[in-house]
């Protein structure tokens, strides 16, 4: 590289990906969304179909990149409010977690996970997933 002039990688690919409708699901930790190497979240979302019990507890976050797995990356259980109103949570309006800005996986494929801790919550409590994101090469 010349000195004064800079490389720039630039991604002309903006998608949406969704995972399926998940209900009645036990406590754990659920990948809902394929991550490829080389992709930048821009934002991903919660749609809570119907609400889960006072007691139940969700939260969004990742797992690879080499980096194991972090549970709260996205959006903290006080974010999605799973016992609240039917609605959709966004990383980036509701989002106070470490990756609420974006994650790019450069490393390693991954996942989007969903942690949950049922609690109370009824045998149709449904979520679904969204996730925003380009993939650019470095």
């Amino acid at each position: 590289m010349t000195a004064g002039k800079w490389h720039i990688d630039r991604a002309e690919n903006r998608w949406l990906a969704k995972s399926q409708i998940h209900t009645n699901l036990s406590d754990g930790t659920y990948p809902m969304i394929d991550v490829p190497r080389y992709t930048f979240i821009h934002e991903t979302k919660v749609e809570l179909i119907s609400p889960y019990g006072n007691t139940s507890q969700l939260t969004l976050g990742y797992q690879g990149n080499g980096e194991g797995s972090v549970p709260e990356a996205f959006l903290k259980d006080a974010e999605i409010n799973p016992d609240g109103t039917i609605i959709m949570r966004s990383m980036l309006k509701h989002g106070n977690s470490p990756y609420s800005a974006g994650k790019y996986f450069n490393a390693h494929p991954g996942s989007i996970i969903l942690v949950v801790v049922k609690g109370n919550a009824a045998s149709t409590a449904a979520v679904r997933v969204w996730m925003e994101y380009s993939v650019i090469h470095s």
